[in-house]
């Protein structure tokens, strides 16, 4: 019987860490503070419309960043897309909706920019031509807030 007992202890420690370990890898990707805002904007809106907010993925988010940083490495300030583009990240085929601002990019501004526009807002509410798409990814630095959306 204790042996019995022990074996059930093992099993249970064992599903324990397992349990655990699927709760580390299905966490949010770290967000800077404006990378984070511009989540909950892109959320509240997705929420307002009906919709459930697109989950954060952390290869996109970890893509779009080095996105940014390849833009800012090289130099190429350009400007804001008024159309969504493709483009690769981390190996991911995707579509992205990029701002820049030579101040400086903020959540709010990308947001405000690609919300003014019935073409980019219409795709961060899942409408018009590119409503499905699954996860996003965002970043945000220097001059530039990249959302990406696969």
């Amino acid at each position: 019987m204790i042996i019995g007992k022990s074996f059930g202890i093992g099993v249970l420690a064992a599903s324990i860490v397992l349990l655990a370990s699927f709760t580390v890898q299905a966490s949010e990707p770290p967000l800077n503070e404006e990378e984070a805002k511009l989540v909950d904007l892109v959320h509240q809106i997705q929420s307002e419309v009906g919709l459930q907010p697109a989950p954060v993925d952390t290869q996109l988010c970890e893509g779009a960043g080095n996105y940014i940083d390849d833009l800012q490495k090289n130099g190429d300030v350009g400007t804001s897309w008024t159309a969504v583009q493709e483009i690769t990240v981390n190996g991911v085929t995707c579509r992205g909706l990029l701002f820049v601002d030579s101040q400086g990019a903020t959540a709010q501004a990308a947001f405000d920019y690609w919300m003014s526009s019935s073409y980019t807002g219409a795709i961060i509410v899942k409408q018009g031509p590119y409503k499905d798409y699954d996860t996003i990814g965002v970043a945000v630095a220097h001059e530039y807030a990249l959302m990406v959306f696969a």
